[in-house]
């Protein structure tokens, strides 16, 4: 099975990710962290790290690839972006279960989360924009993904 923690950023995915991983005893496979990793392995950079975003979309979907196919649970957690994710997650279900579970927080937690996190090398790669424009709402998953629950982080 893999469980999908998905979300906008500051809503507690990756806290949920490594605690529901280390309470299941299986993997959990961060997209972030490995931006980091390829950010480290680059080195310090003056134009910053935007240009490792699809990189590391692949690392992260072949790394989920090759331990569905040996038959290996995971936690995987991203920011998913429907339209760049979905076409990646579509053939994992051949491979494994897939079970969705969506984080949200408050306005004010997501704002604030996103706006205290750390933008430089080598403790955080990702980068967030906290707009004022309402976001349209999300797409129904197809029938071959299901959301398992969502979760509200109270931060």
């Amino acid at each position: 099975m893999i469980a999908v923690i998905s979300g906008p950023p500051g809503s507690g995915k990756s806290t949920l990710a490594h605690v529901l991983a280390d309470q299941v005893g299986i993997p959990a496979v961060i997209r972030d962290e490995i931006k980091q990793g390829m950010a480290v392995a680059t080195g310090p950079r003056h134009t910053g790290y935007e240009d490792l975003n699809i990189p590391a979309m692949h690392a992260f979907f072949d790394t989920l690839t090759v331990l569905a196919r040996a038959g290996v649970s995971i936690v995987a957690e991203a920011a998913f972006q429907d339209k760049l994710w979905r076409p990646n997650l579509i053939p994992l279900t051949e491979l494994a279960q897939v079970r969705i579970i969506h984080c949200t927080a408050p306005q004010h937690v997501l704002t604030t989360a996103s706006s205290t996190e750390p933008s430089t090398i080598p403790t955080a790669v990702h980068t967030t924009t906290p707009t004022s424009s309402p976001r349209s709402p999300p797409e129904p998953a197809p029938p071959t993904l299901s959301c398992l629950c969502k979760w509200t982080s109270r931060r």
